[in-house]
């Protein structure tokens, strides 16, 4: 089986980030990925970056990261169970549970979608799977509604809230000599905290024709 869950360490005589196996505690081989890791690592803490939650969960090393070979269905499930290892190791991420932890996924493909039409169309068809294998072993986080068209709505695996922030356009970087695009989909966890919920109502990105399709697809609880 391919490992896809990943734990960032700090790497001092490396001067830089590596992803390692939280099974094996082997480093990832993918030089691809560990770019994008570095490069995301790089931006986010950088002067520009806004967002103080997400500076203070990656310089405290509090986030996974989640690499996967393709942006479509097939991942679904892959994601799904990395989220359920996500949401089992808060603790192991910060003893204060009110710490806003993140879960990073990383797909390295040369498939990428033509537009953010496409980009959209293919990030619900993997919602919607990870939400067919989540519902067959977690109910909806009570906290929270299943209906997209209220305002309180959060999409919810292993009864836990997730809001959902989508990288696009993606540019690409030079790996190795080759030239690939690298998609970004950055995940972020919402550990029931109401201050965090206020946070992140705004991360409702996408279309609502897209929000009403989900909705009547998969939002069965």
């Amino acid at each position: 089986m391919v490992t896809t869950y990943f734990v960032p360490v700090e790497d001092k005589s490396l001067g830089a980030p590596r992803l390692v196996d939280p099974k094996t505690q082997s480093t990832i081989t993918d030089r691809q990925a560990n770019h994008v890791h570095r490069l995301f690592r790089t931006q986010v803490l950088g002067p520009s970056f806004a967002c103080a939650l997400g500076k203070n969960a990656l310089a405290n090393w509090r986030y996974r990261v989640g690499v996967y070979k393709n942006f479509d269905a097939e991942v679904g499930s892959s994601v799904c169970e990395d989220l359920w290892s996500f949401v089992a190791d808060q603790r192991a991420l910060s003893a204060n549970p009110d710490d806003f932890s993140t879960f990073i996924t990383i797909f390295v493909t040369l498939d990428i979608p033509r537009d953010e039409n496409e980009f959209e169309s293919r990030l619900w068809t993997i919602l919607q799977e990870i939400h067919d294998k989540d519902a067959h072993v977690y109910r909806w986080d009570p906290q929270t509604t299943s209906d997209p068209d209220l305002p309180d709505f959060s999409f919810s695996v292993a009864s836990s809230l997730f809001s959902w922030l989508g990288s696009m356009p993606i540019v690409p970087d030079s790996v190795a000599g080759s030239h690939t695009q690298h998609w970004r989909l950055m995940l972020t966890i919402n550990l029931s905290d109401s201050a965090q919920r206020e946070n992140f109502k705004s991360f409702r990105t996408l279309s609502e024709s897209r929000i009403s399709r989900f909705k009547a697809r998969s939002i069965q609880v």
